[in-house]
């Protein structure tokens, strides 16, 4: 299982030097109104893609296609066969109608697993939905700690994944798990966790958190 160690502080966007500076959504962040209140001034409002659901589904195979449409709703897509090439017109059209952005289109190779199974031949078509933007106001953090993995198992289950931790005593909590007992660099990994995530840890501002 892969970890990564993060404790970061907030910053204005511009003084972040990484090419893709750590954000959060004030979703993410909508546990700890006062620390929202607190780094206000700090708020920007960022534009994210996101994906609609599958608007038309293309299939090569006749009896592939009605096959998925008896196991599925499909009334409110485009079921369609044959090739993209074959089918743009009537594709244009339908987006046309329905006002999707062709520009936007999101192509992906789909595979259901529990009909090929069941049929005992491949159930696989090509589907295509459509990003659009959508704006989500974030605070934008800098980097001031790193570590990968180092943690002993017991950490996984009392830690959430990217769970938020914004008191010294979460953090001290955390080494206590270190995984000094299956390295020859034990001292050094307390080292550097307790310079990386303690010492330098500030109530209200910094957040320490993993992922994996």
């Amino acid at each position: 299982m892969g970890l990564d160690l993060y404790h970061c502080v907030p910053a204005p966007k511009d003084e972040i030097a990484d090419e893709c500076p750590l954000y959060f959504s004030l979703d993410e962040l909508s546990g700890n109104q006062g620390y929202i209140e607190k780094h206000q001034s700090l708020i920007t409002e960022i534009a994210e893609s996101d994906v609609t659901e599958d608007k038309i589904l293309l299939f090569k195979d006749a009896a592939i296609k009605d096959i998925y449409c008896q196991s599925h709703d499909c009334s409110n897509q485009l079921v369609l066969l044959g090739w993209f090439t074959e089918l743009e017109n009537e594709i244009v059209a339908f987006e046309k109608e329905n006002k999707l952005d062709c520009s936007r289109r999101y192509f992906m190779q789909s595979r259901e697993g529990m009909l090929s199974q069941k049929y005992g031949k491949e159930i696989s078509y090509t589907s295509i939905s459509y990003t659009f933007p959508v704006l989500k106001k974030v605070i934008f953090f800098q980097q001031v700690g790193y570590q990968r993995k180092g943690m002993n198992p017991k950490f996984y289950e009392d830690f959430g994944n990217r769970n938020l931790y914004l008191h010294k005593a979460d953090v001290i909590k955390a080494s206590c798990y270190l995984n000094t007992a299956s390295t020859n660099h034990a001292e050094e990994l307390t080292t550097h966790f307790k310079a990386n995530f303690i010492d330098n840890f500030v109530e209200d501002e910094s957040i320490f958190f993993g992922d994996w």
